[in-house]
């Protein structure tokens, strides 16, 4: 089963799907760099 999720770890991808009117479904740290956040999205054609 393909995975459902997208994950943006870009801050300035995160703020142009905002400006769009897409939001993500949940926000957390990133794994690789706890400092930093990443957003989750469920994949729609407009991530694709």
């Amino acid at each position: 089963m393909p995975n459902a999720n997208k994950i943006i770890y870009s801050l300035r991808i995160y703020l142009e799907l905002e400006k769009k009117g897409i939001y993500p479904i949940t926000t957390t740290a990133n794994p690789r760099k706890p400092n930093f956040m990443c957003w989750i999205y469920e994949k729609t054609p407009e991530l694709v």
